[in-house]
């Protein structure tokens, strides 16, 4: 059996759900078509309690579904986990005990709810508070600038100058996939050397209330907001941060969107990457125009891709990336990745 996933049969059902519960998790509407992206970030975070990804999971014909193996000994801590993962919204147990009780209307299969020839009901375990998913949306959170009269003010739903470089509306579940992708619980310290109004920061500080932020953004009307996120903000020009004897664990931006900027980006990434831990991580967000020159310059400073999909933002083509500094950390999960890509 692989450590990481596992394809079930009709003989081994049975082993697996001794110990094991099997929890079916449902992509957001929005991101429905980004499943490689949501299956590692699963695995990532579910790897705290202990998990297996199933390849040939139940309930294959509803769109948007992924299943995983969990330590039953280890439910209680799901709900911890759960509220922090960003392109799943929904969670479902099977009770493969009491299949004739009522099942969840929620997930309607075009099949009877059987897998590998044993009966099933499914039951809503979990689903993300709305009213949290609102509050932290960058249309609604309040943030703090600069007015023009050089005066603090609180503004709601600030979103930039709709510049190419200057738009700052990183949706919710974009800012909890790539923090999570960065594997928060295992790093101390987390810098966004773009933070905009700190979308990847409010999420970071919600998901790994440990972590010391670090944020960066050349615009100084941002200070006083990205203040309030971040342990210690610059605001100046990313290259030109001196970070002294402080090392990150995680980088984790969305760049600017504009392909005439994909230089100066490198040029951030170039002189932060000296600062990275034995175990450094990047993960960014660019625009598709760019990101064969910044996966050029990932590769140029000896990182190792942990995965790379395309995903379409609301119209607009970006790509979503993790790379991570120690090739053996990737490696483990190469068998992963490849059944992963069979299959989606």
């Amino acid at each position: 059996m692989n450590k990481n996933y596992v394809k079930v049969s009709k003989n081994s059902i049975l082993q697996y759900r001794e110990d094991y519960d099997v929890l079916v998790c449902s992509l957001r509407s929005s991101r429905i078509k980004a499943k490689q992206l949501a299956i590692l970030e699963l695995f990532l975070v579910l790897s705290q309690i202990g998990c297996l990804f199933i390849i040939n999971g139940p309930l294959g014909d509803i769109k948007g579904i992924i299943s995983f193996f969990i330590n039953k000994k280890k439910r209680n801590l799901l709900h911890s986990l759960l509220k922090n993962v960003g392109y799943c919204d929904k969670f479902y147990i099977l009770d493969f005990d009491n299949p004739d009780a009522n099942s969840t209307p929620e997930l309607v299969s075009v099949n009877k709810l059987m897998w590998k020839g044993i009966p099933f009901s499914v039951h809503k375990y979990y689903e993300q508070d709305r009213a949290i998913y609102k509050k932290h949306s960058s249309h609604n959170r309040d943030f703090f600038i600069y007015g023009n009269d050089g005066l603090i003010k609180k503004v709601k739903g600030y979103r930039g100058d709709g510049s190419d470089t200057g738009r700052r509306a990183l949706p919710v579940e974009d800012s909890r996939l790539m923090v999570n992708l960065c594997v928060p619980y295992k790093a101390k310290t987390l810098m966004d050397p773009f933070a905009g109004s700190g979308g990847i920061l409010h999420e970071a500080r919600y998901i790994a209330p440990h972590l010391t932020l670090i944020s960066v953004d050349i615009d100084p009307v941002l200070e006083p907001g990205l203040k309030k996120y971040a342990d210690k903000h610059y605001a100046m020009d990313a290259s030109d941060v001196i970070l002294e004897d402080t090392v990150i664990d995680a980088i984790v931006t969305e760049v600017p969107f504009s392909p005439a900027a994909t230089d100066s980006v490198i040029k951030v990434f170039e002189h932060l990457s000296k600062c990275l831990s034995y175990n450094g991580r990047i993960v960014f967000m660019c625009q598709v125009e760019q990101y064969e020159e910044l996966k050029l310059c990932m590769k140029d400073l000896q990182l190792c891709p942990l995965i790379e999909k395309p995903v379409n933002r609301k119209g607009t083509d970006v790509v979503i990336s993790a790379w991570y500094k120690r090739k053996e950390k990737v490696g483990k999960l190469q068998g992963f990745h490849e059944a992963v890509s069979k299959i989606y």
